[in-house]
């Protein structure tokens, strides 16, 4: 809107540049059919430039606009690719630690500390065969009771060892040894 009413002013001012320099200079009444004609062509002209570079600025705003889409669909695509990569790593990550959760809570159901304690046989830990991790000096018994007197068997060692604890001990003690894990019945 600014723009047309330039190129009219613009016109106006061509037109009285004209009339005037016809008028002052040369002493006529007015300007003469010919410098009007050709003052109408300019601003004719003029208006058509004017026309045309609104023309192009409108569409070169409606190409950025477009493009500006586009880019946020692509952007928008992107990110909801995104998310759904990330929903399925999630689901397979979530599954993965159920899987290794039973792992673990097996594992720690099968394993025990061997540093000193005395645990009970089929409450504290399961009857069978236990593999107990190197350590110097390590020392463990099988116990008919919780009495640590009442032994069944005793050991001291170093390194790994095995033992097999039967469901029919009461107990089973042990000092600065290793974690024992159970290998099975």
């Amino acid at each position: 809107m600014v723009r047309k009413k330039w190129v009219q002013i613009a016109g106006v001012s061509l037109l009285a540049f004209s009339f005037g320099a016809v008028v002052g200079g040369s002493g006529k009444s007015g300007p003469t059919r010919g410098q009007l004609d050709a003052a109408r062509a300019s601003y004719s002209q003029t208006t058509t430039q004017l026309g045309q570079a609104q023309a192009q600025a409108a569409s070169a705003k409606a190409d950025a606009a477009r493009a500006e889409q586009v880019a946020q669909q692509t952007a928008d695509q992107r990110v909801a690719d995104k998310m759904s990569a990330l929903k399925a790593q999630a689901a397979a990550l979530d599954a993965r630690e159920k899987k290794v959760s039973g792992l673990e809570a097996a594992a720690k159901a099968n394993t025990f500390d061997g540093s000193d304690a005395t645990y009970l046989v089929g409450s504290d830990i399961k009857a069978g065969t236990y593999r107990g991790t190197a350590s110097d000096n390590c020392y463990y018994a099988r116990l008919s009771s919780v009495n640590t007197q009442d032994i069944i068997e005793n050991n001291n060692t170093s390194g790994p060892v095995v033992v097999r604890i039967l469901a029919s001990d009461k107990a089973f003690q042990v000092t600065r040894c290793g974690t024992f894990t159970r290998l099975g019945d």
